[in-house]
């Protein structure tokens, strides 16, 4: 799900359904990432570097994305206090 939230390397600006594809993933990792720790653990260590993912999530200039990323990271941070402090030791924290 969290590899859904990044655009793929053909993504232009245009693809507006790409774009509403990667809204809905964040959306549902969003809501996931609340009512599970299990999943907010699996955030961080699915994927090779999920702190890009969820960087561009919120320093996204779209608002839409800011807001999902940053409940993604309030999720995380409030659900292990071993999870919000490898999120507090990354570059992601410094946004």
């Amino acid at each position: 799900m969290l590899l859904l939230c990044s655009p793929s390397e053909d993504c232009g600006e245009e693809d507006k359904d790409e774009i509403d594809t990667m809204k809905a993933a964040a959306s549902v990792l969003a809501i996931l990432t609340d009512v599970s720790r299990k999943i907010c653990g699996r955030v961080l260590t699915t994927v090779q570097d999920p702190y890009s993912i969820l960087m561009w999530l919120v320093a996204n200039p779209m608002i839409d994305f800011q807001l999902r990323g940053v409940t993604i990271v309030y999720n995380i941070i409030k659900s292990d206090e071993e999870l919000a402090k490898q999120i507090v030791g990354s570059p992601l924290f410094e946004v």
